[in-house]
C-alpha cells in the first residue's frame, strides 16, 4: 500500500494530515481503509475516492510506514 501524504501545520499544537491511500500493485484507490496514529486511537476511514483526513495532537505520533 503507498500512502500519498501531504501534512500542513495548524495552530494550537496540532497536525492535520491529508492524502490519498492507493493500491501499490495496481494504483487503484482504497476505500475504507483504516488510516490509524501509530499506538494511539486517533483514526478515520478514507472516503469514496481514497482520501483521508485526521488531525492530531503534537508529540510523537507517527504512521506506519508500509
Amino acid at each position: 500500500i503507498l500512502a500519498l501524504m501531504l501534512v500542513s501545520f495548524a495552530s494550537f499544537s496540532q497536525t492535520t494530515v491529508k492524502g490519498v491511500l492507493v493500491d501499490a500493485q495496481n494504483g487503484e484507490t482504497l476505500i475504507g481503509a483504516s488510516v490509524v496514529v501509530e499506538g494511539t486511537t486517533i483514526g478515520t476511514s478514507t472516503g469514496l475516492d481514497g482520501s483521508f483526513v485526521v488531525t492530531i495532537p503534537s508529540g510523537n505520533q507517527k504512521f506506519p510506514s508500509q
